[in-house]
């Protein structure tokens, strides 16, 4: 299993396992690298998308797209 080092800082953003790949919260790593490396939040934003996301390995982490998640929810709710 892949995991993002340092796992110190990472780990927390581990939201569930999918087999043998970790699932991220894209929110949490963007915390993570804020608190840890005192990244602002687009430097986190660009530092994910370039350095950790579709890297193409066949067991790399997936990180889900959390960010609009509650928003979408309470659009949700009110419909029905």
């Amino acid at each position: 299993m892949i995991l993002y080092e340092p796992q110190s800082a990472y780990n927390k953003a581990i939201i569930r396992y999918e087999g043998d790949r970790a699932v991220y919260s894209l929110t949490l790593l963007i915390e993570a690298l804020m608190n840890h490396d005192s990244m602002t939040y687009i430097e986190a934003v660009e530092w994910i998308s370039y350095n950790m996301q579709n890297i193409g390995f066949e067991d790399w982490p997936i990180i889900e797209d959390d960010l609009n998640s509650e928003d979408t929810t309470e659009e949700d709710t009110d419909e029905e």
